[in-house]
């Protein structure tokens, strides 16, 4: 019995759905398939096998533009030989191609001029579907747009199976997935060749990071045996037999220091006393510190003509002039107080080249109003830096109970964490008050009130601003 109309619509419509539903089945598992490859190869293999349940084409080429190349050319291939796949060349102008990649829509092209990049297949007609991928959106103002990767290419020569516009649709579809996961791979790949530089970048950086740290220990071990060297340059004993008592504090800004001080004898028998700085602190003061040392030990000895025991005031020019020789530089120099005491006579000559003016107390009995306590200021310039310094001598007459104060500028000019400067006046304070109370004390009551008022300003920095040196003498 013949069917009816209704039941012959019936069942068309149930077989478009059950292909609908086998087609949408077999995009599902091509897509599965591409995602869970291991390399993007296998994934665009699986991508053309699939097309070719699909859509029954047996040939069919993927297009990209490879880098450095200003041309699509098959990337992978089906039913084409290696020397057709190596044949195709589309450039990216080519009018018809180029505006199915730019409109993302696919071209249909049902006779094949000799000028088509795709002559050389032998195909009588093809078609070719835009692989494309979404970039997202930059900023919040500006839209996302969908980027060309490359093309799909169909051999669609009669009697090769018809393309419906269902079958279009679900090759649409799966172009679209390979898309995205070409730009996926993209990404990843990228992510990768990243994390390599980024590992490059720590593996160097932590080489450079241990030749660093092997410099640092071998400057730290240079800063120690310098720091050894300049102790061994300070006095590490005085001449009893010409002092009464004397203590001695030095307090360097760094691992090493400018600061130099010494108490000795002189070849007549006199006492030489001898305090001075280097402009700065670190290796290259206490490199002009030990030179300044070598030179005083040198010139106090004798003077140029051989006769012993010169003034203070030629022993400093002596010096000013070898280290004008050595051309230390404009930022390098020395401000020192020299003295030579006579102790049978009890009188002091001194010489001041540019340093901080130096004290004597006369008597422990010192009035508050400090009129025994003299200052022995600068008479003339520092050495290093002018070839005439103008310096000259001056002397005092010392009571048999006086009591000499030698320091630098680290200790009076010392800022605290508000920025006020300790000043002499605790010094002076100190010196009146003292009495009969021996040196060392003195000193250590100074340091007590010179740290409690630098408080956290030497916190803050892990280190002084300058140098500092107290040496406080009985005579």
């Amino acid at each position: 019995m013949p069917m009816e109309p209704q039941e012959t619509e019936d069942n068309q419509n149930q077989e478009l759905l059950s292909k609908e539903l086998v087609l949408s089945s077999l995009v599902q598992e091509v897509t599965r398939v591409m995602h869970s490859a291991a390399t993007l190869d296998q994934a665009l293999d699986a991508f053309l096998l699939g097309i070719t349940e699909l859509t029954g084409v047996q040939n069919m080429a993927l297009l990209g533009l490879k880098p450095g190349q200003a041309y699509l050319s098959p990337t992978h291939g089906l039913g084409l030989s290696p020397e057709i796949m190596e044949a195709i060349r589309v450039s990216p102008a080519t009018g018809t191609i180029h505006a199915c990649l730019m409109t993302h829509r696919h071209l249909l092209v049902e006779t094949i001029p000799k000028d088509d990049p795709f002559f050389v297949t032998g195909a009588g007609s093809y078609l070719i579907m835009p692989i494309t991928t979404r970039v997202a959106e930059m900023a919040p103002e500006t839209p996302s747009c969908i980027l060309p990767l490359g093309a799909l290419w169909l051999d669609t020569t009669p009697p090769g199976p018809e393309l419906t516009g269902q079958t279009i649709s679900h090759l649409s579809s799966l172009a679209n997935q390979a898309g995205l996961m070409m730009e996926t791979w993209r990404a990843q790949r990228e992510l990768a060749a990243a994390n390599t530089e980024l590992k490059q970048i720590n593996t160097k950086l932590n080489e450079a990071y241990a030749a660093l740290s092997k410099a640092q220990k071998t400057i730290e071990k240079d800063l120690d045996r310098a720091r050894a060297i300049q102790n061994n340059l300070l006095p590490t004993a005085f001449p009893d037999h010409l002092l009464k008592r004397i203590a001695s504090k030095y307090i360097p800004a760094g691992m090493v220091g400018g600061d130099y001080y010494d108490c000795f004898e002189l070849p007549s028998g006199n006492l030489g006393l001898v305090v001075a700085d280097v402009s700065g602190h670190g290796i290259g003061a206490a490199l002009v510190m030990s030179m300044f040392k070598v030179l005083l030990r040198t010139f106090s000895a004798m003077d140029s003509a051989g006769d012993p025991d010169p003034s203070p005031c030629s022993v400093l020019n002596r010096i000013n002039a070898t280290f004008m020789t050595q051309q230390l530089g404009a930022a390098q120099f020395v401000t020192a107080f020299y003295a030579i005491f006579d102790k049978r006579s009890r009188r002091l000559t001194y010489c001041n080249a540019g340093h901080v003016a130096q004290m004597v107390r006369q008597s422990p009995e010192s009035e508050p109003t400090g009129e025994s306590l003299l200052e022995m200021s600068s008479q003339g310039l520092v050495l290093g830096m002018f070839a005439n310094t103008f310096l000259s001598e001056a002397t005092l007459e010392l009571a048999p109970e006086a009591r000499i104060f030698l320091f630098t500028d680290g200790i009076t000019e010392a800022h605290g964490i508000n920025g006020k400067m300790f000043g002499i006046e605790p010094l002076k304070e100190l010196a009146l008050g003292s009495g009969p109370d021996h040196p060392a004390a003195l000193i250590d009551s100074l340091m007590r009130l010179r740290s409690d008022f630098l408080g956290g300003s030497t916190q803050a920095t892990g280190e002084l601003a300058d140098d500092a040196t107290l040496v406080i003498l009985d005579v």
